[in-house]
């Protein structure tokens, strides 16, 4: 039970104990997924995001600024191009998606793995094993799930 009053601030890497990317590998699956033919592109361009899809030339446009940009994660590139937080933001979404499953979150935590295995995310030449357990990433959702037990004072919990 967590009886005092409590707020979570969780950096970027909480959510690699689960299977999503860090980071760096986020900035690699946009990077990738926006050239031709790429998952990200597609869906960019087809998908209706508050009322119209993203142009080939605004994709292109993105494309080439955060390739060819310094910062090694997305949020840092973004955080300098303001310009290009909306299209940015839609292409996390687009890249993140194939990576969320929720037996990352309700896998075998006593012996640090997920179940059940996936296989690789290909994103033409980058590969990322989303649902895999990473060393040295601590599971603090179970932690967090133990302090907050039993389940019938569940809603009791000061988070």
């Amino acid at each position: 039970m967590i009886k005092t009053n409590t707020v979570l601030v969780l950096g970027a890497g909480a959510s690699m104990a689960y299977g999503l990317p860090s980071g760096k590998e986020l900035r690699a699956l946009v990077c990738v997924g926006l050239k031709p033919g790429g998952q990200v592109r597609s869906t960019l361009a087809l998908a209706d995001f508050g009322g119209s899809s993203f142009h080939e030339k605004t994709i292109d446009s993105f494309h080439h600024a955060l390739t060819n940009s310094q910062p090694s994660s997305i949020d840092a590139f973004l955080a300098k191009r303001k310009d290009l937080v909306s299209i940015g933001k839609q292409a996390i979404a687009a890249a993140l998606l194939p990576c969320e499953r929720n037996d990352g979150l309700f896998g075998d935590w006593d012996n640090r793995t997920l179940k059940p295995p996936s296989q690789p995310i290909e994103m033409n030449t980058f590969s990322f094993r989303a649902g895999h357990a990473r060393p040295g990433c601590g599971h603090w959702y179970k932690m967090l799930v133990d302090k907050m037990e039993p389940e019938e004072e569940f809603e009791e919990n000061n988070l």
